[in-house]
């Protein structure tokens, strides 16, 4: 799944035009959102590409506005941060655009609760259904207030973002979202099931991190069941993104493969970097090595064989 974000300026309702045709050339320039924009306001808009050819008898594209934070662009004008310039609008609501690969003139939107959403694990066609993963806050809280906070050196927790389970039916046109009793953030799958059907999402977890920003563990989530194994480094230890890295050969099955990631041992000022084999977490490291300094926090990653 390829996702970009794009920043488009508006001059009022219906005017926020050719957004697609800018991010993706190939969905032909469909509008990201018609109404609500207002003139000097730039809407934030995140498509995501599921899948191209391997996407299965459907062969579609899915683009997901983040319709409710704006960003004034007058705000900017006027020397405010990018930050600072955000405004949480959550009467514009969250939409689903589909858009079948071999009829881009003939656009489905599906409507889902507001909120605000970083990351998207995966997404696939499953008998007329299409279902995807995400981590979904209910506001944009970790956006307009968090971020400046920790820049200030201060947190104070308020809201973590569960995982959360979308449905869009392609017969009724309707969307359905369950989420999740877990908190996560950075989901991975095996990257042999991106846009397939699939089962395994592994994603950074908050399990007891306490007053503390970020996460102390890691898990291995079942999307059809929402059974879950956890591996919690500890409450003085802030986990990163892990990437999964899948077994080499052909014809592994999902999720067979290791774990890898990063995370910033607080007490010790170390550090870590840790290997698990992916279908058994809870047992801890297979491998792990220390670094006896700090380095800057980051955010994502990837694996490419040597």
């Amino acid at each position: 799944m390829e996702a970009v974000l794009g920043l488009v300026e508006g001059d009022g309702p219906g005017a926020v035009h050719d957004v697609v045709r800018d991010l993706f050339p190939a969905v032909g320039g469909q509008a990201v959102h018609e109404d609500g924009v207002g003139p000097g306001e730039f809407h934030e808009a995140r498509v995501d590409l599921i899948g191209r050819e391997d996407f299965g008898p459907l062969g579609a594209f899915v683009f997901l506005p983040h319709a409710c934070p704006d960003v004034g662009v007058y705000g900017i004008r006027a020397g405010e941060t990018f930050l600072d310039s955000h405004v949480w609008k959550p009467q514009l609501g969250m939409r689903v655009l589909l858009l079948h690969k071999d009829r881009l003139q003939a656009p489905r939107w599906f409507e889902l609760p507001a909120g605000f959403v970083f990351h998207i694990g995966n997404a696939c066609e499953d008998r007329g259904v299409i279902r995807l993963d995400y981590i979904r806050s209910a506001s944009a809280w970790n956006a307009t207030t968090a971020l400046l906070e920790l820049m200030r050196g201060s947190y104070e927790p308020h809201e973590h973002p569960p995982v959360g389970l979308v449905a869009l039916d392609l017969q009724t046109g309707r969307a359905r979202q369950s989420l999740l009793p877990m908190v996560g953030e950075f989901p991975r799958v095996d990257p042999r099931v991106v846009g397939r059907r699939y089962t395994q999402v592994f994603a950074a977890a908050r399990l007891d991190a306490g007053e503390r920003p970020g996460f102390d563990g890691v898990m291995r989530l079942d999307v059809t069941s929402g059974a879950r194994e956890v591996y919690r480094y500890g409450a003085d230890v802030m986990v990163e993104e892990h990437v999964f890295v899948p077994q080499p050969g052909a014809g592994g099955r999902e999720g067979e493969g290791w774990l890898i990631g990063t995370a910033l041992d607080l007490r010790r000022q170390h550090m870590l970097f840790s290997v698990f084999d992916a279908q058994h977490l809870a047992d801890g490291p297979i491998a792990q090595g220390e670094l006896p300094r700090v380095m800057p926090l980051g955010l994502h990653g990837i694996f490419v064989r040597a």
